[in-house]
């Protein structure tokens, strides 16, 4: 019998069922319709058969693509499919930028996806998120110590209308820096050389009654209740020269070469607190009853709390929002050789002093201008360094202070005050020597994170808040941090070119922000894997200074082009 492979040598193929013969490329019999396709025949099923064994070209599939089965078609567009998914995710993933590790501006990546390798440089951000910081006055004058009112308005001083340079008549906004208009105005008549401004820097609301505790710094100096609750219509215009008129009241009476400054009022015990500076020589906290305060005496009415010697100081005060504690800037002696105050708390009622919140004073730093926050958990305060202003909070809980800094950008700011929900701060900013009132909006999600989380500010440590890098050390992993961590030179480096990266992304228009920042990741890389593989300390050291400077000229150069 003739086997398969020799008809299909000799140019045709025969029907199993009928016997006639077909063309080798034929599928089907031409006479009766019955299938040509047979199944293949291994090398090994010939051999034992007896057969010849098939060549190569017998065995190959035929050229014609409807030669191929339905089977053989599903399995190439099956192929093809997943070459095409395989090609789009390639695209897709080289396009995918990881973020540094350190919490950048917002908008830049999650840090979860940043290789250990990379140090974490936490970065400081514009105050409590994106756009929070807003400056609400513009007048060329000097507008200055801001203070919120029960419905949510800010009041503020300044000398726009005032018959003196240094006077700070108050004014009214709201707290967008809508609806500006003057409430209180006080024309000084003594003689320009006696300095007086009418009324002296501060203004204290006394309650939901919405009257105010100011200094008067004119003629006799005197402690007033001004009483807004009662006006017809604003301003209120001071009629006298010293004692009681129609909205002016006397609280406190300041005896001649004396002074008395920082009055404070707590709404839930009714009690008042001041600094009395007795002769210029002692200086005391006293604290009162509201309600007793009738013209009295601010050197000798009231309880006194706390008393320091000649050279001493006080820079500020702030009732917890139960009344049981009162936060001081104290510097207790040498305050005019280099030393500085620091913060505070003291027993309400007692003078004991129960906590020290800073203890930068020593080293020339002064803590000043403290607020207590109104759920009482954050103090914020001011804090000068070589001249440098700044806004920070300390946590009032007695477990340990925590220190974060709000960044503010190269402005000098200070006076720092607390809206009625805590949820915003009102300080003074000072840009071209003109001091104008701004705003932190969104303060709620930084007070509610722990130190290590809050991404609006840097946790530092407050004995040395100048020497810290900008992340947090008690995270350093890789030799680069732990490094920077040891050596306050290289601390100071760091920060230094962290400030100038985010002082350049906030001037940069999107376009070149966006740029920047895939720049800055790209260095940062280079900057990790250089320094980390480096075989010592002192190459290591080499090499974070090498980058550091140069990233650092290279973000200031670019923040200049703006």
């Amino acid at each position: 019998m003739t086997s398969p492979f020799e008809v299909q040598s000799s140019g045709g193929t025969p029907c199993e069922s009928c016997g006639t013969m077909n063309k080798c490329s034929a599928r089907f019999c031409r006479k009766c319709g019955a299938s040509l396709e047979r199944p293949s025949v291994s090398l090994r099923d010939a051999q034992q058969g007896g057969q010849t064994p098939p060549s190569p070209d017998q065995l190959a599939p035929p050229r014609s693509g409807r030669s191929a089965g339905p089977v053989r078609r599903i399995l190439l567009l099956a192929l093809a499919g997943c070459v095409l998914i395989g090609l789009t995710w390639f695209t897709v993933s080289r396009r995918t930028v990881p973020s540094p590790a350190y919490q950048g501006p917002p908008g830049s990546q999650s840090p979860e996806a940043i290789p250990a390798v990379v140090p974490a440089m936490p970065a400081p951000l514009p105050p409590a998120q994106s756009a929070a910081i807003v400056r609400l006055t513009t007048d060329p004058s000097r507008d200055i110590a801001p203070v919120w009112t029960s419905n949510g308005d800010i009041l503020f001083q300044s000398n726009r209308n005032s018959t003196r340079p240094n006077g700070n008549d108050i004014w009214e906004m709201r707290p967008d820096g809508t609806g500006q208009r003057e409430i209180v105005r006080v024309n000084v008549s003594t003689p320009l050389e006696w300095g007086d401004s009418g009324l002296g820097a501060g203004i204290e609301l006394l309650g939901a009654t919405g009257d105010l505790a100011v200094y008067e710094a004119q003629h006799f100096h005197e402690v007033m209740r001004v009483a807004t609750s009662r006006a017809a219509a604003f301003p209120i215009i001071r009629t006298v020269q010293d004692g009681d008129d129609a909205y002016f009241t006397q609280l406190l009476q300041i005896p001649g070469g004396q002074s008395a400054s920082n009055i404070v009022y707590c709404e839930a015990t009714g009690m008042v607190a001041w600094v009395a500076n007795i002769s210029l020589q002692v200086v005391q906290i006293r604290t009162a009853s509201l309600a007793t305060l009738a013209g009295e005496s601010s050197a000798t009415h009231g309880t006194q709390l706390a008393s320091l010697a000649p050279g001493g100081s006080i820079q500020g005060m702030s009732y917890s929002p139960d009344g049981a504690r009162l936060v001081a800037a104290i510097c207790s002696q040498d305050c005019a050789n280099g030393r500085g105050p620091d913060l505070y708390v003291l027993d309400s009622r007692t003078g004991q002093i129960l906590q020290q919140l800073t203890s930068t004073g020593a080293s020339g730093f002064s803590n000043s201008s403290p607020k207590w926050s109104p759920n009482g958990a954050w103090i914020a305060f001011g804090l000068t360094n070589a001249g440098q202003q700044s806004l920070w909070l300390v946590s009032s809980d007695s477990g340990g202070p925590a220190l974060r800094r709000i960044d503010t950008g190269d402005m000098p700011s200070y006076g720092p005050s607390w809206s009625n929900d805590g949820s915003a701060i009102a300080f003074v900013g000072v840009t071209d020597g003109n001091h104008d009132i701004w705003l932190v909006r969104n303060v709620v999600p930084l007070i509610g994170q722990s130190a290590e989380d809050a991404k609006p500010t840097l946790q530092v440590d407050a004995s040395d808040s100048g020497s810290q890098p900008s992340f947090n050390c008690g995270d350093a992993r890789t030799p680069t941090e732990k490094l920077i961590c040891r050596d306050t030179s290289l601390a100071s480096m760091e920060r230094h070119m962290v400030t100038a990266y985010n002082q350049a992304l906030r001037q940069l228009p999107p376009e070149q922000s966006a740029a920047l920042r895939i720049r800055h990741l790209e260095w940062f890389k280079s900057y990790a894997r250089s320094c980390n593989s480096a075989t010592d300390d002192d190459q290591r050291r080499t090499c974070v200074v090498g980058y550091l400077s140069s990233h650092t000229r290279e973000l200031e150069a670019e923040r200049r082009k703006q």
